[in-house]
C-alpha cells in the first residue's frame, strides 16, 4: 500500500493554520494510510465504492478537534489518494 497523493493535507494547513499540536496529530494520522487503509475510525462511503476497483472513505481525526479526511483506496494499484482535509 502507497500514500501517493498527499496535497490535501499540505492545502489544509495553508487555509486553516492549524495549532502545532493539531496539525502533528492530523499528519501521523495520515502517514498511518500508507499500511491501513482502513485504520479507525474511518469509514466507506458505499455509494462511492466501483465495482471493487476502489472506495472513498472519511474519518474525524482522533483528538483533532474534528478534522475530517477524506481519502480514495484504489484496490487495483494499493495507492490512497488523499481528496480533502478540513
Amino acid at each position: 500500500m502507497t500514500l501517493r497523493e498527499t496535497a490535501a493535507l499540505d492545502e489544509w494547513v495553508a487555509r486553516v493554520g492549524p495549532s502545532s499540536v493539531v496539525e502533528d496529530k492530523v499528519r501521523r494520522w495520515v502517514a498511518g494510510l500508507d499500511t491501513a487503509s482502513w485504520q479507525y475510525p474511518s469509514s466507506p462511503f458505499p455509494d462511492l465504492m466501483f465495482a471493487g476497483d476502489y472506495e472513498v472513505r472519511s474519518a474525524v481525526v482522533p483528538d483533532s478537534g474534528g478534522v475530517e479526511v477524506f481519502y480514495r483506496h484504489d484496490f487495483v494499484s494499493d495507492d490512497v489518494d488523499l481528496i480533502w482535509v478540513g
